[in-house]
């Protein structure tokens, strides 16, 4: 099973047979070449291969109807898309498709890929009896708490693992499971023996490998999208530029280009202890809340005890 985070640009390729685990960069699976844009998330008219200048016309008709009551919706089935001035058609068909609202938390597991030193377990307890509320919104208020933890650590959701919610009738006690960030040089894909033609915004002395020049890369006070390793002159160049299709690269039998898989902002990532710090100070200064809504009257809040 290969997981691609695209909050960071790294891919967790785990072997379930024999239980171990490669962190590496997302590739283009469009390409998989060594020369590509970086990438990101699709959205859901790109999947269709749709852009700007499609707009739905029309109903859908292709359904199938429900056994399981009246108050069932009909489920699509087909999707068809016609294109008159290419003349192409595209047909769609959807199968096993579900309403119910996906459980994705615990979907992507990502923990043989860390080691139990760089795992924490936590569990966060929020007082009150909610368990009329919980029993229909469970997962909404998981959810919730994934991303809310995620906002005050500045983690990646996918680094909140085993997440689990049970209650009594005193609390509502949350599990999870923090892991370590993934090496900063899982976030870069390489260019072997090829330099940048880049003016360097920096250039760091005394790096004599891509794991350290990728780290300081990574964790660089402004934007470093790509650099330069080359560690027999022991110099790391960095540089706030990418490195799209057509860019020249010019031949190095000393040196290799790395460039950032993602383009967009840069997360400056926290390593475990530091997130697990964050987190349990905004607990123990009661500065941990969730608020869900069931209605615009009726809504639960949910604070942590101290």
């Amino acid at each position: 099973m290969e997981i691609h985070d695209y909050n960071t640009g790294v891919a967790y390729v785990v072997d379930w047979s024999l239980f171990n685990c490669s962190i590496v960069p997302i590739e283009n699976s469009t390409s998989r070449n060594t020369s590509s844009v970086p990438i990101h998330l699709r959205n859901p008219e790109q999947l269709f291969y749709l852009d700007s200048s499609y707009a739905y016309s029309g109903q859908d008709y292709w359904t199938s109807a429900n056994d399981i009551g009246n108050d069932s919706p009909d489920t699509p089935v087909r999707l068809e898309i016609n294109d008159p001035l290419s003349g192409l058609n595209y047909i769609y068909d959807f199968y096993d498709f579900n309403q119910d609202h996906p459980n994705v938390l615990n979907a992507f597991i990502i923990t043989p890929c860390f080691t139990d030193d760089q795992r924490t377990n936590f569990q966060i307890t929020f007082p009150g009896d909610a368990s009329d509320f919980l029993t229909d919104h469970r997962l909404e208020l998981q959810e919730q708490i994934v991303m809310q933890i995620s906002k005050l650590t500045t983690l990646s959701p996918i680094r909140i693992q085993r997440t689990s919610i049970y209650w009594d009738e005193e609390n509502t006690y949350f599990l999870g499971t923090l892991l370590d960030k993934a090496p900063s040089i899982a976030k870069f894909r390489r260019w072997p023996n090829l330099v940048a033609q880049y003016k360097d915004d920096m250039t760091i002395s005394g790096v004599t490998n891509a794991f350290t020049c990728a780290s300081a890369c990574d964790q660089a006070t402004g934007t470093c999208n790509s650099f330069d390793i080359c560690p027999s002159a022991q110099t790391c160049a960095q540089s706030q530029q990418y490195t799209p299709d057509g860019t020249h690269l010019s031949t190095s039998g000393t040196c290799d280009h790395y460039s950032r898989v993602l383009s967009g902002p840069v997360d400056h990532e926290i390593g475990l202890k530091d997130a697990y710090i964050s987190l349990k100070n905004y607990v123990l200064t009661n500065g941990f809340k969730v608020t869900l809504s069931q209605s615009k009257k009726n809504f639960y809040r949910f604070y942590n005890n101290d």
